[in-house]
């Protein structure tokens, strides 16, 4: 984004929260190596550039494979915030092949949904989105909107400059979610993603709470139980699953249905400390999904959120 519409921008969006500013940090967690809590706010961007570069997650490798590796992603649990700041994340975690991660019991709303689909693995040979979620963690999205305060008054100019500040957010925001390369012909935001966030208003909501939702959007699970053989009802429902996900649409079967929250796997103990197990949700694609759309209100957050 231009210099000046990001100045404009930040004094008049937002994605509200009550947490305490973030906190950037590097991580003694398995598959993370910099962790992100807290409220996004200005100069978070400052502080993820400079631990990024000591810790030789920036630049591009000169051979075949991923500058970075999956284990070593930024990992996440932030209501939101400031949305041209989370923007700006979002464009560095991406531009520099940084993965994301949603650890057991991770919050991210809003802003921070933004940054966590940016997550990615790029080399010369290979460019492919690694964003990764718990299935109990929690993963919700929402437009952003321009913080006003209820007791302004607005004269028609204002209103004319508003509506064009928007504008531009949003063809800067569909420009960046639609990035593709050579290697990955899907969108970083699918067009179903971009229209279920840009549905929600600030009071909701669009959660990713059911495998349909996160095979579809290109979004990897961990805390998934392991199954024996699938058999041949299995491999026909795989089949159609991952063809109706390829072209950003929902499972074509409807009889079954696999909740993030609630999961039986997501009953066991807290393994925040422990490594995973990892499964990306196009090798899921066995298990059954069932097509689905849930709103959840800010009260429905397990606190405070965007």
């Amino acid at each position: 984004m231009g210099k000046v519409l990001v100045a404009m921008l930040a004094a008049m969006i937002a994605m509200p929260s009550m947490a305490s500013a973030a906190v950037i940090r590097a991580s003694e967690t398995d598959g993370c190596r910099l962790e992100l809590s807290g409220k996004i706010e200005a100069g978070d961007l400052t502080q993820l550039q400079a631990l990024a570069k000591i810790f030789d997650l920036t630049g591009l490798s000169d051979s075949g494979e991923a500058s970075n590796r999956d284990e070593e992603a930024l990992c996440l649990d932030s209501p939101g915030g400031q949305y041209v700041e989370g923007r700006a994340l979002a464009h560095f975690v991406h531009e520099n092949g940084i993965a994301t991660r949603l650890l057991p019991g991770a919050e991210c709303y809003s802003a921070c949904a933004v940054v966590f689909m940016a997550g990615r693995l790029v080399g010369g040979e290979e460019d492919y989105p690694s964003r990764t979620m718990h299935i109990t963690a929690k993963l919700g999205f929402h437009a952003p909107y321009f913080n006003y305060s209820a007791s302004e008054t607005f004269s028609g100019d204002k209103v004319n400059e508003t509506v064009i500040l928007n504008n531009l957010l949003l063809a800067d925001f569909i420009a960046f979610g639609s990035t593709t390369s050579g290697f990955q012909y899907r969108p970083m935001f699918p067009v179903s993603l971009i229209t279920a966030m840009l549905s929600a208003t600030p009071n909701e909501f669009e959660m990713v709470d059911s495998l349909d939702k996160a095979a579809r959007w290109g979004i990897g699970l961990e805390g998934i139980a392991e199954r024996g053989i699938v058999g041949l009802q299995g491999v026909q429902l795989a089949c159609e699953n991952f063809q109706a996900w390829a072209i950003d649409a929902s499972a074509l079967s409807e009889n079954y249905g696999t909740q993030l929250k609630g999961s039986p796997v997501a009953r066991g103990p807290d393994r925040r400390h422990s490594r995973p197990r990892h499964r990306h949700a196009d090798d899921a694609a066995a298990l059954p999904a069932r097509r689905q759309r849930r709103r959840v209100t800010a009260r429905d957050a397990a606190r405070n959120s965007d």
